[in-house]
């Protein structure tokens, strides 16, 4: 507080108080009875004078005794001192108050703040004002309870146009630096942003003033703050959130991705963000706050909207001709079906938020310390004063915005439509990427801009600080409000004519995929750990063994939260999409890899107390009573977790398998497992398979082992003690940078119960000369069988034709598992002319077409062909005044068709009982293999692509696997939501809106996490079902296409 000199230097005072709403300082001196018993002239002409001075300033807060401002003279001297001392006094409460270290004054009316209460609530009567000083005196230390602000939800005002200023920062969980560089403020050189400072700056103004509010939605950041913070400062946290002033919206780990994410993780991460949320504060987050993810799935609205208890969800982008329309509609808030089969019971409110596809604040009112907008300069002595000016801007850009909005009435003002008696609300979002840094400076601003708006329009509009939950619940209680339905998603995102955010479908596969395993992983060990924990009384033996399951599950806990962060982080939107940097995204993986690791022995642990509850049957393991060498392996597929487990003991009998020392083989993805590649002639090793499902399934497994070993492998099932049907098949080619010595696989399929452990044994014998192979004299029975190399010679028939060759699914064992709806199995084919290859199955259609597939032989349905191909298009290199193609943006070279890759050389052909496998080189770079399974009647694609070559001819190429078929589809397909529910594609069409076909391939890429289907055709359908999320397209009739690499100039 600042004092002049000469007051410095008279005798202390009884008070000196700064008077703000003045915007000058006052110095009082004053002695009650002295003033009202004696007053020099001179005195009072001064202080007649200086309030002359400042009665103009006076009158902005005494509207109702406008009228009464007179003069000050002798007679009403008493007035004047009970105004400043009713001043002096209300500004020392207020600040101390605002501490929460004083109540404010008894005496003082209810909502004391501004001159004219304290003016009116004094009287001129001497003998009356010295009353009430006494009182004040007497009063002055009794407790008293202040009234907090109005919530939120409780600051509108009927019949005016209601803006709620919605501060909100959007904290990226990594993106162009690291989720830790992030939250510390590291490499600076790349981005100024600190989340650390933004939460702290944030908390410190919110207690400093009660009136201001904010929105925070990372728990990956904001628990990291949290367990900085001393308890004293939790205490004020908590109060802040309780009063509704610390609003959390959304409330997951991340914001999630929506195209690239599974249900499954995009809840989880929810989840270990709300579990914090209600642990910590008690609180839910009522509102979804998907600001930035690049298009919207309908998943969203469903599970990860009602199905998370969110009332409503927020959003920045979505296709800017479908904002153009519904900004003149008025529906830019709707209700938002996601799922046709839940129906109406799972709508939510649906928000977007601007007509410039963002979720910043209107243009020209950033006030973050790195934005260049022009700032509230409202002090009069200031050459660049600006209020006027500011004003009139802002006032245009909500009145603009009104128009965009159902329920925007209020006032008279251009745009906010007729008024009504609730009035109309619209929210601005004051704040973007990273701000609040410097939070004193935006909350400067926004009080600025709150005051002067309020002072100058506040006869239609009332503009306060609120929360996305407190409009919502403005917009909800609004009786002219009316919702337009929107079913379905928002995919695909276009941000121009030529830009559709359609290629971080599947950009970074090979993070995508090992997102997906980590996912899968996560949950198949919570699973065991709950059957552990919730189930093992009633299942194992032996109470020792009861307490040995639930101990072991809660070891586990610990680890699995570590990888539950780790893959919580991983969905965020600039994650799963693949859109970081490429040292971010080094940094996700290290972090699942992290997660993974600490997981394993706590996994291992729990499968050993899960295995002595198996059921062993009594058979030998090794004929050779040989010792068996022990290590194990795990790896995950995409529903189960299997692991081998092996005993340093010798071992004669599967009952002598027990405390298993394991070990897991992460690489198995490029044929790399050190347990069964280092298993030799003469031991054995176990096998667990864990199912983590309620439903039986079947897993089929290829291992790498040596190729010493292989003529004499035997795989038993544990529970049965017979042979499992397998075979020996060469390591793929060409081998992977990774990969193990191993040159031969193992394949074999198992049938796992649900919510089980089943163990395999894999043996090694040493064979005697002449029983070197399966079915040989002398040989074990049940020796995998070694699979045949079927030669291929172009132009010559395999069985199909002379125009073809074909190789068959092996047909099912005895008692094996078939498909259950009886379909036939595949076949490959491939043209003898060219090399192309082809999938082929039968239908129980009864009719053909020359479109279709010719009748099968006997009249038994029709022939389906399917042919695979790989092909490339060129992506677009820019240029032309809009975006080229990249990480977000697939744009392919204007008017030039995907290039198809020609087969290089002969397909290597391998038959055996167990498996078909065909595989087809195309190039240095790519390969695809197909399998045909016995017992199944689908086939499994599998491609390697990379590193796609683009130095040499300096273009960027956007790898595609391609199926064409002859079904009438009618330019329809269809795709999953993240997993779950089934929506419905028309090439070149949008329900909401007529489209511009600007880019034909690109604006028809769509989202596909589980499964893509052919439809239309009603006598069969082809299902495209890919281990990680790919953008899918149909852009031919019969033919569906997916993306599986992505490499630019």
């Amino acid at each position: 507080m600042r004092r002049r000199e000469e007051e410095e230097e008279e005798e202390v005072p009884l008070c000196r108080h700064s008077i703000d709403s003045f915007d000058e300082e006052v110095a009082c001196e004053y002695n009650l009875e002295e003033n009202l018993r004696k007053e020099e002239e001179e005195e009072e002409e001064e202080e007649e004078k200086a309030w002359n001075s400042r009665k103009e300033k006076v009158k902005r807060f005494t509207d109702d005794d406008a009228d009464k401002d007179v003069p000050l003279s002798a007679a009403s001297a008493a007035r004047f001192v009970c105004f400043g001392i009713g001043v002096a006094l209300a500004f020392i409460a207020f600040l101390l108050v605002a501490n929460d270290a004083l109540p404010l004054p008894s005496f003082l009316p209810d909502g004391v703040g501004t001159p004219n209460q304290i003016f009116t609530g004094c009287s001129s009567d001497p003998a009356a004002a010295a009353a009430a000083t006494a009182a004040a005196a007497a009063t002055a230390a009794a407790p008293r309870v202040v009234a907090p602000p109005p919530l939120p939800s409780a600051r509108r005002t009927p019949g005016k146009l209601n803006v709620h200023i919605v501060p909100h920062t959007h904290d990226d969980v990594g993106w162009l630096k690291t989720v830790d560089q992030y939250y510390t403020g590291a490499n600076a050189s790349i981005q100024q942003a600190a989340v650390r400072h933004i939460i702290t700056g944030v908390v410190d103004a919110l207690l400093a003033d009660p009136s201001k509010t904010f929105t925070y939605v990372e728990m990956a950041f904001f628990t990291r703050w949290w367990g900085e913070q001393a308890e004293e400062r939790r205490a004020a946290v908590r109060r802040l959130v309780a009063a509704g002033r610390l609003d959390f919206a959304n409330g997951g780990w991340c914001m999630h991705d929506e195209a690239a994410a599974h249900y499954a993780d995009m809840i989880d991460q929810t989840a270990l963000g709300h579990q914090f949320l209600h642990d910590t504060f008690g609180v839910t987050p009522r509102v979804g706050w998907q600001l930035d993810p690049f298009g919207h799935s309908a998943l969203q609205a469903s599970h990860l909207g009602s199905g998370v208890g969110f009332e409503a969800v927020f959003f920045g982008r979505a296709d800017q001709d479908d904002v153009d329309k519904r900004s003149k509609t008025g529906a830019m808030e709707f209700t938002w079906r996601g799922s046709d089969s839940l129906g109406a019971a799972a709508d939510v409110k649906g928000f977007i938020l601007s007509r410039h596809g963002n979720y910043g604040p209107p243009p020209g009112h950033c006030y973050d310390q790195v934005c260049t907008d022009p700032l509230w300069q409202d002090n009069p002595n200031l050459e660049d004063y600006n209020v006027p000016v500011m004003v009139e801007r802002f006032l245009a850009a909500v009145d603009e915005q009104a128009t965009w909005f159902r329920g925007a009435e209020g006032g008279s003002g251009e745009g906010s439509g007729e008024g009504t008696h609730y009035g109309g609300d619209v929210m601005l979002t004051m704040g973007t990427d990273f701000t609040y840094s410097a939070a004193p400076y935006w909350f400067e601003q926004l009080d600025s801009l709150i005051r002067n708006v309020n002072a100058e329009a506040g006869d239609r509009l009332n503009v306060f600080y609120s929360t996305p939950a407190a409009y919502l619940d403005a917009k909800k209680g609004n009786p002219n409000m009316t919702w337009p339905l929107k079913t379905g998603d928002f995919f695909p995102y276009k941000w121009d004519e030529h830009q559709y955010w359609t290629g971080y479908f599947s950009s970074r596969p090979t993070l995508k995929g090992y997102v997906r395993t980590g996912g899968e992983y996560l949950r198949a060990a919570r699973s065991l750990a709950a059957s552990l924990s919730v189930g093992a009384a009633a299942e194992v033996p032996t109470a020792a063994a009861a307490a040995a399951g639930a101990e072991a599950a809660a070891f586990a806990a610990p680890a699995l939260a570590k990888l539950a962060a780790a893959m919580g982080v991983a969905q965020h939107h600039d994650a799963v999409s693949g859109t970081a940097k490429q040292h971010v995204t080094d940094d996700y993986a290290f972090r699942i890899s992290a997660g993974l690791a600490a997981v394993a022995p706590e996994f291992h642990n729990m499968l050993a107390v899960a295995i002595q509850k198996q059921p062993v049957a009594s058979t030998t393991v090794a004929a050779s009573a040989a010792t068996a060498s022990a290590t194990a392996t795990a790896t995950t597929s995409s529903t189960a977790t299997a692991a081998t487990t092996a005993t340093t003991a010798t071992a004669t009998t599967a009952a002598a398998v027990s405390a298993p020392t394991m070990s897991q083989c992460p690489l198995l993805n490029v044929s790399a497992c050190p347990a069964t590649e280092s298993l030799l002639s003469g031991q054995a090793l176990a096998m667990l398979v864990y199912n983590p499902l309620a439903w039986a399934r079947t897993e089929h497994v290829r291992l790498p082992v040596s190729s010493s070993a292989a003529g004499g492998l035997r795989v038993i099932d544990a529970a049965s003690g017979l042979p499992v049907p397998s075979a020996i098949m060469p390591a793929p080619e060409p081998r992977a940078p990774l990969a193990g010595p191993a040159t031969t696989q193992l394949a074999f399929s198992v049938s796992v119960p649900p919510l089980s452990v089943s163990t395999f044994f894999i043996e090694a014998f040493k064979l005697d000369d002449g029983a070197g192979e399966a079915g040989a004299s002398g040989a074990p029975e049940g020796l995998a069988e070694l699979a045949e190399a079927v030669v291929y010679v172009s132009g010559e028939s395999g069985g199909g034709g002379g125009d073809e060759f074909v190789l068959e699914a092996p047909a099912a064992a005895a008692g094996a598992r078939t498909d259950d709806d009886g379909r036939a199995p595949m076949s490959i084919v491939f043209d003898a002319a060219t090399g192309a290859m082809s999938l082929r199955t039968t239908t129980a259609a009864a009719t053909s077409s020359p479109n279709f597939g010719a009748a099968a032989p006997g009249g038994g349905g029709v022939v389906v062909t399917a042919n695979v191909s790989i092909a490339w298009y060129r992506s677009h290199e820019g240029g032309d005044g809009f975006s080229p193609s990249g990480a977000y943006v697939f744009r392919p070279a204007a008017g030039l068709g995907a290039e198809v890759l020609t087969p290089t050389g002969a397909p290597l052909l391998l038959r055996s009982a167990v498996v078909s496998e065909a595989r087809q080189s195309y190039g240095a770079w790519a390969s695809l293999t197909t399998r045909l399974w016995a017992g199944e009647a689908h086939a499994e694609v599998e491609w390697t692509v990379g590193p796609i070559p683009v130095e040499a001819d300096g273009v960027g190429k956007e790898v595609i696997v391609r199926y064409s078929t002859g079904l009438n589809t009618e330019g329809t397909w269809a795709t999953d939501a993240n997993g779950r529910d089934m929506q419905r594609r028309h090439r070149d069409h949008r329900d909401d809106w007529t489209l511009n076909v600007s880019e034909p391939v690109a604006g028809n890429y769509v989202p596909c996490g589980s499964v893509a289907t052919l439809t239309g055709d009603p006598r069969a359908a082809l299902h495209v079902l890919p281990d990680r999320s790919q953008g899918v397209a149909s852009i031919q009739d019969g033919q569906l296409e997916a993306m599986v690499g992505r490499a630019g100039d």
